[in-house]
């Protein structure tokens, strides 16, 4: 009885720490070239509600700039790491000179995760 009870604890703390050291929704699209430059860095937050799915739309665009650049490269990087929200582009991306990212949450939880588009002419 004794190994049992052992084999379970040892079961129960592996999962734990597997759910603690989780990546959560990591996102990268595209591939970062040497002459690419960081184009926008920002965090995208939102509170979550009880029994509510938060969505939020996260809009790059470069208005008012003569010679757009070329986005190659998109990073997001979850915060959350736990419960955090899945990340959809829904228009423009790499290959165009603005992109709108789509963020979900899972019901009951926020959105925090950081955006990071790098690019060139």
């Amino acid at each position: 009885m004794a190994k049992f009870t052992s084999f379970i604890f040892v079961i129960l703390a592996a999962s734990f720490v597997s759910l603690c050291l989780a990546n959560g929704n990591d996102y990268q699209w595209g591939s970062i070239g040497a002459a690419d430059t960081l184009m926008a860095k920002e965090l995208v937050h939102r509170t979550g509600f009880l029994g509510t799915v938060t969505t939020e739309d996260y809009v790059y665009q470069q208005a008012g700039v003569a010679a757009p650049l070329m986005i190659h490269y998109i990073k997001i990087n979850d915060k959350k790491k736990f419960k955090g929200a899945t990340a959809t582009i829904t228009s423009g991306g790499v290959g165009f000179t603005e992109v709108t990212i789509r963020f979900t949450s899972l019901r009951g939880s926020g959105i925090k995760s950081q955006v990071e588009i790098y690019g060139s002419v």
